[in-house]
């Protein structure tokens, strides 16, 4: 497993052995979903959305998941990888993301 992406059953056992949040951060304030959205992995996404993570959650610039998402999907696909971002951005838009939720600088997603 590449350290850098957990998988399903690695999130899994955080969540019920480690007694972790779904909607825990990092230093830098990203949460999983957050970190799910810039790899980008869309199965994952989808797995803590229905999980129930929090889509609004913020970071410490006030943006929030669905801000990277589309932040993202302009700058384009890492090479040679997929770019799922516009099934993403979907998934949290389904999910309730704001499209007009402004980060601390005043910018909505788009």
């Amino acid at each position: 497993m590449d350290k850098h992406k957990p998988g399903f059953e690695h999130l899994r056992r955080i969540l019920s052995e480690e007694g972790g949040s779904i909607d825990d951060e990092d230093s830098m304030g990203r949460t999983r979903l957050r970190r799910a959205v810039g790899w980008p992995d869309a199965p994952l996404v989808r797995f803590l959305i229905d999980l129930g993570v929090d889509v609004h959650a913020k970071d410490k610039d006030g943006r929030q998941p669905l801000h990277h998402a589309a932040y993202w999907s302009q700058v384009g696909p890492i090479p040679g990888s997929f770019d799922s971002r516009p099934e993403i951005m979907q998934m949290l838009l389904d999910a309730g993301a704001d499209l007009e939720a402004k980060d601390s600088h005043g910018d909505t997603p788009l």
